[in-house]
């Protein structure tokens, strides 16, 4: 019976793991031509925790935009990062797929690949002029050494920028970047780098979509987000009345260590032991409003879909960073990036496309990064869309539109030896050392979002029914990745 059992398991689960990629596509009759497709923007935050927005209850953090934005469009509030650092995270939101399927299984390793189907090829596919804005961290961008390379990335075998997946223009860094004077070393801190101490410079560049290193005179001094954002708006304002929509992927550097700020963002803070935080994500604020204003004149801010995540929980302050890292806000949820705690994944998120959604919508089914691609594939008009893998996420039109508020596919995260099963109601956190579950953790969510109690040991049919999932699930993953880069340990069952 046992045998049965674990069969149709099995089968159950092979299913739905791999049925968003299997399922048969609807075909429209009235599909949009080009010129009448929306304009989208996906703008990722990077280390910006739940707790680090106005309308998600922080009295001190001065976020307009982002909060005129919540009160206007789709806010979610049980949005989830796929992963608890920035890279995984990101090849989700390009993929629909999780980091691990990839090789991308923290924050340094591999890079998307020629056969990985990305968002920007998509949508490039269907007439779109594709743009890509700040931090990328799927794959080096120089095969030289002109670029600092932290991490195990190596120039020979991980050279994978933008500009080969499927954007038009870029103006990119592989990497993090100080968020104020981006091109130059920070003042303060211990960021243990003999090279770039040696030269006084950051040592991460910023590249065109020619494979040209950017020229550090070139207007890349004071607030960096201001520094994207002059980039951002030429693109805009050339595509706004075009026959084809545009693609912007706008990644901040803020508020990611090194965290500084400058001028009237760290004034009004000041007194503050967070000032440089606080102003980091206030002036990345003003460029997000100041985005949407440059639609609004161009005419497309009805016509254009702007998502807007982090990539990750806030970071734990390291105190090493001095006044320059951790002092963003998870709360009032549990855990740091790194964790896979509430306060790890859960992220702000909002999306704001008034043609669609002209009134105030609240969704509180689960989601994530990897609901992105198929989500906005199907706001275009196009659900038969073709990838060559299993799809981790799954098309949340229908929570955005409030005709479905539980989620029936579980969400599977990975990190470390740590991995999450994550379903409507409960969460399994397990932790696998020498092939054996060390650590098995249950929580229900619906209940005790705050992770306070720990129930495992009184839910023992469903932990093991998890855990079946979960195990499943990290087999899938590491089918596809192959031999790409490292596995994810998978515990052993009896």
């Amino acid at each position: 019976m046992k045998r049965v059992y674990f069969i149709f398991l099995r089968y159950y689960l092979t299913v739905l793991i791999i049925a968003p990629w299997l399922t048969s596509c609807s075909f429209q009759s009235n599909e949009p031509k080009e010129k009448e497709l929306p304009n989208v923007i996906i703008i990722v935050a990077d280390d910006m925790g739940w707790g680090d927005t106005g309308y998600n209850g922080n009295k001190i953090q001065k976020t307009p935009a982002l909060d005129q934005m919540a009160g206007r469009g789709v806010r979610f509030d049980r949005f989830y990062a796929a992963s608890t650092v920035c890279a995984p995270t990101r090849a989700s939101i390009v993929t629909g797929q999780n980091g691990a399927r990839l090789g991308i299984s923290h924050w340094g390793s591999s890079h998307v690949a020629d056969n990985d189907v990305l968002v920007s090829e998509l949508l490039k596919e269907k007439g779109y002029a594709t743009g890509h804005f700040g931090k990328w961290h799927l794959g080096l961008l120089d095969k030289g050494d002109k670029d600092y390379v932290a991490g195990p990335r190596k120039p020979e075998t991980d050279f994978s920028p933008p500009w080969i997946n499927g954007f038009d223009v870029c103006f990119s860094t592989e990497n993090v970047v100080p968020t104020w004077d981006p091109m130059l070393l920070p003042d303060k801190g211990d960021w243990g780098m003999k090279k770039r101490e040696e030269t006084g410079l950051w040592g991460n560049n910023y590249w065109n979509h020619k494979g040209e290193m950017i020229a550090h005179d070139d207007n890349l001094s004071g607030d960096d987000s201001r520094v994207i954002m002059d980039r951002v708006i030429p693109f805009v304002e050339e595509n706004a009345n075009q026959a084809h929509p545009f693609f912007a992927y706008i990644c901040f550097h803020a508020p990611h260590t090194p965290t500084i700020s400058g001028g009237k963002y760290l004034d009004m803070y000041e007194g503050e032991e967070g000032k440089h935080h606080y102003g980091a994500i206030t002036a990345m604020d003003e460029q997000i409003g100041r985005l949407i204003n440059t639609l609004k004149k161009t005419g497309q801010e009805k016509n254009t879909l702007i998502w807007f995540i982090a990539d990750n929980g806030a970071a734990k302050h390291n105190i090493k960073l001095s006044e320059y890292g951790g002092y963003g806000s998870n709360k009032p949820f549990r855990g740091w990036k790194g964790e896979l705690y509430e306060g790890g994944i859960r992220i702000p998120s909002v999306l704001l496309y008034p043609s669609a959604f002209p009134k105030p919508i609240v969704v509180s089914m689960p989601c994530v990064t990897s609901d992105m691609l198929p989500t906005i594939m199907h706001l275009i008009g196009d659900t038969c869309y073709k990838v060559n893998q299993p799809q981790d996420g799954m098309d949340i039109y229908d929570a955005i539109r409030g005709t479905q508020i539980t989620r029936n596919t579980p969400i599977g995260f990975a990190y470390s030896k740590n991995a999450v099963w994550m379903t409507q109601t409960y969460k399994l956190i397990t932790t696998t050392m020498d092939g054996q579950l060390t650590d098995v953790q249950l929580y229900d969510i619906s209940t005790d979002p705050y992770e306070k109690k720990n129930i495992a040991d009184y839910q023992l049919e469903i932990v093991s029914r998890m855990t079946d999932s979960l195990i499943m699930w990290l087999n899938s993953c590491n089918q596809s990745c192959g031999n790409r880069f490292e596995h994810l340990p998978v515990p052993e069952r009896d």
